[in-house]
């Protein structure tokens, strides 16, 4: 049997908790029957009560009490040790619960996947190493697709904080600004465009063809298929 029971002022705690059926089980097992028990059946006073995390905020309590007499001098014992108990015990249950609560919303898989442009635009996909670059490839696109003869121009994004300063029109830095001026006035200019943002999943052709490009001297590389790696 654990040394932590052996303890006299523990002992009357576990006593307060135990029904009465499994005090001798409880005190004369061995440690693998008594961790098994523990773990296994319900051996709660309280037929509510899940005796298992009870059973392990009581060990955990039980120790830091021994430990806080013996090497903090200035350490009070709580006057209602069961009290104590329970409310650490209903603050892990809590606390259990938030997390499997989290790790249920984390778990909601979302099938990122790109999207084609509907009937009559053509999406423009865009990837940059910078805010600017962003602005840049989303100018020059439409600059390209205009070009092509295309009015109705679908963009997407990756980068969050261009497609919402875009939105709002407002652009701090003064680069920046001078910019998505010139591409305020494209937008005036065609039919329609519409600009959105997209997981950098949806986004991978942007991504491989900019890095193909890297590899190129030229200012302007046209590339007709991007060989994608999921």
């Amino acid at each position: 049997m654990p040394t932590i029971v052996l303890d006299i002022q523990a002992k009357a705690v576990w006593l307060s908790l135990l029904r009465e059926n499994f005090y001798t089980n409880f005190f004369l097992a061995g440690l693998e029957e008594w961790m098994h028990m523990n773990l296994n059946a319900n051996l709660s006073r309280r037929a509510t009560e899940d005796w298992s995390p009870l059973w392990a905020t009581t060990c955990h309590t039980l120790w830091f009490w021994r430990n806080k007499r013996i090497h903090d001098d200035t350490f009070i014992m709580q006057t209602n040790l069961i009290e104590d108990i329970r409310r650490r015990h209903k603050e892990y249950k809590l606390s259990l619960s938030t997390q499997r609560i989290h790790d249920t919303k984390m778990r909601n898989l979302i099938h990122v996947n790109w999207s084609p442009a509907q009937e009559g635009y053509v999406t423009l996909n865009i990837d940059g190493v910078s805010k600017a670059t962003e602005l840049w490839g989303i100018l020059e696109g439409i600059k390209f697709a205009r070009m092509k003869g295309y009015t109705r121009i679908s963009i997407q994004s990756d980068n969050k904080y261009i497609v919402d300063a875009i939105a709002v029109k407002s652009f701090k830095n003064k680069d920046e600004n001078g910019i998505y001026n010139q591409i305020r006035k494209y937008f005036a200019e065609l039919e329609n465009i519409t600009l959105s943002h997209v997981f950098r999943e949806a986004n991978k052709s942007a991504d491989i063809m900019a890095n193909l490009s890297l590899s190129h001297d030229m200012e302007a590389n046209f590339i007709r298929f991007a060989q994608l790696s999921w």
